[in-house]
Parts: structure tokens; sequence; C-alpha cells
């Protein structure tokens, strides 16, 4: 029976009287209601999502995947294999298929070095958090320490300033990687040079580059409270 039919008692047409009419605001309300299904049903879970004017994009679904903790326990600590290279002051990065980057860094310089014999180290490690594994990549364009990393929503893993040797200023330098190429182009710089900053995507999926220090001297620190956006 459709909406609106008046039903039939016998096989033969209804004759003399008039079909009621849905109200307006129902009709209404049940286009809306066929456009919003029609849209879910049909959209590509693998396509970037279109831009709406005055709306924030939503990040594309390959950058979402995430795997419910189901089976262990919550709230502890277990342990995973070790990086290649052991440093410190390095910047992390997880990318859109779930692989863990360690990049840069203070590393030691010999086995069992003291705290003055390091150098910062251009080294860039993946890990796979499903097979507990850690493989070398493509090293950084120059070595960075204190630098600041993050993944982009297109897939590559971004660097953001840092020190790329003991004796130097922070740099404004930043890189990306594109890990299905293994490969390392730049990309601009930053409005400053700064170290041990802070970066994190919003939700429109720009970069946002908070604190950090332009170098310290012996009177003052150097931080900073800018926060600089940057659109990959």
């Amino acid at each position: 029976m459709q909406i609106g039919q008046v039903p039939s008692t016998s096989t033969g047409a209804v004759t003399g009287r008039s079909r009621p009419r849905l109200p307006r605001r129902w009709a209404l309300l049940l286009v809306a209601f066929a456009i919003s299904l029609a849209s879910v049903l049909g959209t590509d879970a693998n396509a970037e999502p279109a831009r709406t004017a005055g709306l924030p994009r939503i990040p594309a679904p390959a950058c979402l995947r995430t795997t419910p903790n189901t089976g262990e326990a919550h709230d502890t600590w277990s342990s995973a294999t070790p990086v290649l290279t052991e440093r410190y002051f390095l910047a992390t990065a997880t990318g859109c298929d779930g692989t863990i980057h360690a990049l840069g860094g203070l590393a030691a310089t010999t086995e069992g070095a003291g705290p003055e014999d390091v150098a910062i180290t251009d080294a860039v490690e993946a890990y796979d958090p499903d097979s507990d594994s850690w493989s070398s990549a493509a090293p950084m364009p120059q070595p960075a320490a204190e630098a600041a990393g993050v993944a982009s929503l297109d897939g590559r893993v971004l660097v953001f300033g840092g020190r790329p040797d003991a004796g130097a200023t922070p740099t404004a330098a930043a890189f990306a990687f594109d890990p299905a190429t293994d490969s390392w182009t730049t990309v601009t710089d930053m409005p400053g040079p700064r170290e041990g900053e802070g970066a994190a995507i919003g939700p429109d999926g720009a970069v946002y580059i908070i604190g950090g220090t332009r170098g310290s001297t012996e009177s003052t620190l150097g931080t900073v409270p800018d926060v600089d956006v940057y659109t990959p």
C-alpha cells in the first residue's frame, strides 16, 4: 500500500471519493530523509570528502583507521621491539596506515658513550605494530634534534624545525617524507626558526605548530608563544 492510497476492499477501483493528501510538512520531511539516505549510501569510503564553503574538511577515512582493543586488559603496559637507533630528543609521527616513524634525535656516537659523545642524527625508522618490527627508511635531508613531527592527511610525514647541529641555532626548515616512495622533499619553511615545538593536525587538515624556543642563551630560554598554521 502506498502512502496516501485508500485501501480497497473489493477488486473494483475506488470511485466517488478523493484520495487524502499527505500534509506538506510530512512530504518535505520525507524528501529530506531520502536525500540524506542517498548521500550516505552513495559515499565512496576511499574518496576524499568534498569541501563545503564555510565548513571544515572532514579527515579522509584512510587516516581514521583504528583497531579497537577488545581482547586485552586496558590501562596496562607491555614491551615492544626496541628502536634500531638509540636516541633521544627525536620526533615521532603515526602515518595513515598505522606505521610509527622515529625521526632524527640525539644518538650515541659509540657503544656505551657518555652524555658528551652524542651526535644529532638524520636516521628514520618505521615501526609496524602488527608485526612488532622496525625497518630503516630514507634518512632526513638534514639531521635534526628536538624537531616536531606529524602525519598529514595525504599520507606524508612532515618534520618541522629542530636543531641540525649541536653548535647550531634552531632552523625553520620543513620537510615531507612519502612512505610510498621512501623519499623526502622540501616544503615551505616555517615563518621563523624553532625547536622543541609541538605539532598537531587540525580538523581541517592544517598543521598547527605551537610554542618551542628560538634558541636559549645564558640569560633567556628564548621560548615563544607563537602558533603558526601550515596548509599542506
